[in-house]
């Protein structure tokens, strides 16, 4: 976005109505240039957003990347890439979590999609990103229950300041088209009673552990959920805890953002 799209974006979230839980369409634009990213990135494929909550703020996103990006992304998790452990050592080691690979982060296509992503987050927006990552999701691979947020700040390396992951964007990369479970739960998020003036198929019910019907959002090619999972005062807002389900077939490319919104 431009600064008055930035601008604009921000009110209509402000002002949205969940009531209604409205559609609009926005296309991202490449500043002119000459460079080799600027010739790759496909920012004028458009993407549609939806307000699906907006306390915890969480917007879900159709066709967040592109075709061509999605592809590529695909296709480099055959490559030898850095793998790091995911989000529970014991998880990975019995095959219940994925790995992740830690993506270049001067890979042209890198560049596009952390571009897009600072747009999207306009006034919101920070100058640095956590190392994007990608991780394939087999059957019967899950992510427990937690909040990308933390009440005790990271520490960036280089600049040694404190930060935090105020929002975040889980980007669904992939998904295959025999694909079961694996949706995104919010627990703590109630479904939304009038979905059904959407035609958006990416938002689902599944009840929580207490029988209540949650939020929940299903693995589509190349679409995102993001949310803002720090309150205003600065503690995390619990009420994002989420958890990847397991799948029970087929598979799915994960993608995380995480924007380092610094304390200090």
């Amino acid at each position: 976005f431009n600064n008055r799209s930035a601008t604009v974006f921000w009110s209509i979230v402000s002002i949205a109505a969940l009531a209604t839980l409205p559609s609009y369409d926005f296309r991202s634009y490449w500043y002119a240039g000459e460079s080799a990213t600027d010739a790759i990135c496909d920012d004028h494929h458009g993407y549609q957003v939806e307000f699906v909550s907006q306390q915890p703020l969480l917007i879900h996103i159709q066709n967040f990347v592109s075709p061509s990006e999605a592809a590529y992304f695909t296709s480099i998790l055959a490559q030898n890439y850095t793998h790091k452990l995911y989000v529970d050592e014991e998880d990975v080691k019995k095959k219940v979590a994925p790995r992740l690979a830690v993506l270049n982060q001067h890979d042209d296509f890198v560049k596009c999609i952390l571009n897009r992503a600072q747009r999207f987050l306009g006034s919101m927006g920070s100058p640095d990103f956590e190392l994007l990552s990608l991780a394939r999701y087999s059957v019967p691979h899950q992510v427990r229950l937690h909040s990308d947020a933390s009440q005790e700040p990271f520490m960036d390396s280089k600049t040694k300041r404190r930060y935090n992951r105020k929002t975040s964007f889980f980007v669904y990369i992939h998904a295959s088209d025999d694909l079961e479970g694996g949706e995104t739960i919010f627990p703590r998020i109630p479904y939304p009673l009038d979905m059904g003036l959407t035609a958006n198929s990416g938002i689902v019910s599944i009840q929580n552990t207490s029988g209540v019907p949650a939020l929940a959002v299903k693995p589509v090619s190349r679409s995102a959920v993001f949310w803002v999972g720090v309150k205003k005062d600065g503690t995390v807002d619990f009420d994002t805890i989420h958890e990847g389900l397991p799948l029970t077939k087929g598979e799915k490319i994960g993608m995380n953002i995480w924007a380092k919104h610094y304390i200090d």
